[in-house]
């Protein structure tokens, strides 16, 4: 019975430092969803915006084509070929337009922000009473955090993981070269729209210009007048002297 003293004290000493760790993996866990939670609504809206920037411009592009041929007098086969990229910008207002109402980022974005904003105030309540934290509390707010999770429908991907990582980088002890290359990824993660906008605009500009180009081709210059001949048949003139 002596030796049940010390034993019964290291063994409480033994399960509130497993208590402790697990507090804290829980902290940790509860901010990296949310940071990563808070990223995923930007990335959406960010997408959002851009699709929407896509749909406008080429929108605008389709009413300056068609409009184009009754301001410069072109061809026929310059008409036609304005036609054709007007149907084909068409196609990208039509695409853009399904993508944006199908995915539905905004609603998307909003249900990661809200789920952000209660793992964050979960873990502030958390971090309140890390001290005095019983066995079943941390059990009660272990399924608090999972209620949340499971409370939203959306789930972040590996892009917005990432860019907490980066955010963050001393907490997973990146390098310069994870860090550049994770930059680099994050650059032309969801760019398709930005890179379709640049593409719609430089066609709608060389249409345009080559429209003018062939309304209007550079005519050649005139040929340099000559002097005229002398007649042979006519005396030359005589001079008087003074």
């Amino acid at each position: 019975m002596e030796n049940e003293g010390p034993t019964n004290g290291a063994d409480q000493n033994s399960e509130k430092s497993d208590l402790v760790n697990q507090i804290d993996n829980l902290l940790w866990n509860i901010r990296s969803t949310a940071g990563s939670r808070f990223a995923a609504a930007k990335r959406l809206e960010r997408r959002d915006r851009s699709l929407t920037s896509l749909t406008a411009f080429s929108s605008a592009y389709i009413i300056i084509l068609t409009v184009l041929p009754y301001i410069i007098k072109s061809s026929q086969s310059v008409s036609d070929r304005i036609n054709l990229v007007t149907v084909a910008m068409a196609v990208v207002v039509l695409v853009s337009s399904l993508l944006q109402y199908s995915s539905g980022d905004i609603v998307n974005a909003e249900q990661y922000h809200r789920s952000a904003l209660e793992l964050k105030e979960l873990r502030r309540e958390i971090k309140a009473m890390r001290g005095s934290l019983s066995i079943d509390q941390f059990i009660d707010y272990s399924a608090k955090y999972s209620r949340i999770l499971e409370k939203y429908s959306v789930n972040h991907d590996d892009i917005d993981y990432l860019r907490y990582k980066l955010e963050n980088p001393s907490e997973f002890e990146m390098t310069k070269w994870q860090i550049r290359l994770g930059n680099l990824r994050l650059r032309t993660a969801n760019s398709r729209p930005v890179v379709s906008l640049i593409f719609v605009t430089l066609v709608c500009g060389y249409v345009a210009y080559f429209s003018i180009f062939a309304a209007n081709p550079a005519q050649p210059a005139p040929p340099a007048a000559r002097p005229a001949e002398p007649d042979p048949a006519r005396p030359p003139a005589l001079h008087r002297a003074g």
